[in-house]
């Protein structure tokens, strides 16, 4: 993982999503851009999580470009966006586990 540039992007997010807000319709963003988050960059690809298939086909069939230019707008660097259904659970969980093992090797 590109951790310096992933945790620029996850301490920015309410930024690119409010980048995001001003090119799209409210309810558009409400119900479909606002519950995405980022989980992962390797490679440069930036893994966004979405709450549901439906959501995620929508914002790469429609918004992927959005999401591009406003990542590369925070970031400076132009990562290839990628869109994945993904449980809050699973994430909250894996962060969860990776705090407490920090915690334990420091």
């Amino acid at each position: 993982m590109d951790e310096n540039n992933y945790l620029l992007i996850k301490e920015n997010w309410d930024k690119i999503l409010e980048n995001i807000s001003k090119k799209v319709a409210k309810p558009m963003y409400d119900g479909m851009v606002k519950p995405t988050y980022p989980i992962n960059l390797d490679n440069n690809i930036l893994t966004i999580s979405t709450p549901s298939e439906f959501v995620r086909e929508w914002l790469d069939s429609r918004y992927k470009e959005q999401f591009t230019e406003s990542v590369k707008a925070v970031s400076e660097n132009n990562f290839e966006v990628k869109f994945i259904v993904q449980e809050v659970q699973v994430v909250e969980e894996k962060e969860q586990s990776k705090s407490e093992k920090d915690k334990i090797t420091k």
